[in-house]
């Protein structure tokens, strides 16, 4: 490993873990946690990569090769910011896309991880996962 580059990686490193202790342990707020959130990804994906190149991973590879892990890479990283959404109240992290309310506070949870606008909420609060027939008003 190329010694220039330790500095950088042990400050990753540092910023990665505290992202991830204030993503599930911090009450900020959804907006917030969900750019702390993007962050924390491409950081883990960008060291993935490094930590292959440093492994010798890219010296005889072609460059299809480099292409197909470069999309694969991205394709992993994109299919977690949308199945990740965060409360816009209290910030709360929801992978489950069958809530249509928070389970802390009762807020309408965005449609999917890449958008604030929420989606509908089910008509009755006390169930969350919407179950209930909805009755028809005539």
């Amino acid at each position: 490993m190329d010694p220039r580059l330790a500095p950088i990686l042990a400050l990753g490193a540092t910023g990665t873990l505290a992202a991830i202790f204030w993503l599930w342990v911090g009450r900020a707020r959804g907006g917030t946690k969900r750019v702390a959130y993007r962050i924390f990804l491409f950081m883990l994906a960008t060291a993935l990569v490094a930590a292959g190149r440093s492994q010798g991973l890219f010296a005889r590879a072609s460059l299809p090769f480099d292409l197909v892990l470069a999309a694969l890479v991205i394709l992993v990283v994109i299919g977690n910011l949308y199945s990740v959404r965060f409360c816009t109240r209290c910030g709360r992290m929801h992978r489950n896309f069958k809530l249509g309310v928070c389970l802390r506070c009762g807020v309408a949870l965005p449609q999917h991880g890449f958008t604030e606008a929420p989606r509908r909420a089910p008509i009755d609060p006390t169930d969350p996962l919407g179950r209930k027939k909805r009755s028809q008003v005539p």
